[in-house]
């Protein structure tokens, strides 16, 4: 059980319990919000192994760019780059 506290929002946190199943390959959590000592929200989180073998994924990112270049370790930059506008 985690808990986090939102310091943007003062008297805001949240609990959050992560369930693993034996294969592992399956990952669930519930998050419980609170505002000033009362429950808000519940968020349910279900997630299934993509792949074990991550550093061989490649394509784009959710952010559009190739993984290889956002990834240090595929001989991409430390840390992305972004330009001014």
């Amino acid at each position: 059980m985690l808990n986090w506290t939102r310091s943007a929002e003062p008297g805001t946190y949240l609990y959050e319990m992560i369930h693993l199943s034996d294969c592992g390959n399956y990952r669930a959590r519930v998050w419980q919000w609170f505002r000033e000592g009362r429950l808000t929200q519940r968020t349910l989180i279900d997630e299934q192994r993509v792949s074990s073998n991550w550093r061989q994924i490649s394509g784009p990112s959710f952010a559009g760019e190739p993984l290889a270049e956002l990834a240090p370790w595929a001989g991409g930059p430390a840390r992305p780059q972004f330009s001014s506008a």
